[in-house]
This record gives C-alpha cells, sequence and structure tokens, in this order.
C-alpha cells in the first residue's frame, strides 16, 4: 500500500516570480501549492493575483512578436 503524505512543505519552498512585461514581478499572495508528483510535498507557490496581464500581453505583442517573426526554421 502506498503511503500518503498530506500537507508537506518543503523548508526551502518559494514563492515563484512571473516574468511579463520584461521584468520579473511576484504575485499579490502566496498563490497556489505546486506539488512534487513522487511525494505529495509543496516545492513552490505561484500566484497571477494583482499582476497587470494586460500590460503582459501588450508587451508580448509590441516587443515579443516582432522578434518571433524574424525568426526562420
Amino acid at each position: 500500500m502506498a503511503n500518503i503524505v498530506e500537507d508537506q512543505v518543503a523548508s526551502d519552498a518559494k514563492v515563484l516570480q512571473s516574468y511579463l512585461g520584461g521584468k520579473w514581478q511576484p504575485g499579490k499572495e502566496q498563490g497556489t501549492a505546486l506539488v512534487n508528483p513522487v511525494d505529495g510535498s509543496v516545492v513552490a507557490y505561484a500566484s497571477s493575483e494583482g499582476l497587470d496581464l494586460g500590460a503582459a500581453l501588450e508587451h508580448a505583442r509590441d516587443v515579443g512578436s516582432p522578434e518571433l517573426r524574424k525568426l526562420t526554421y
């Protein structure tokens, strides 16, 4: 029978930041737990709460899209 690990948090679990609009930005909350599928421990947290997703989309259209179009295969 498999062991069930509940509510185990790694001591080095970090709150991850998102790279949006050309800079690293943390969410405003701790966010959702990202869980190790092997042992069920929390390895990090991630949140998009409070991030300006509209500005991120604008940056992607204005900066990322032209650069991607320059690439050839």
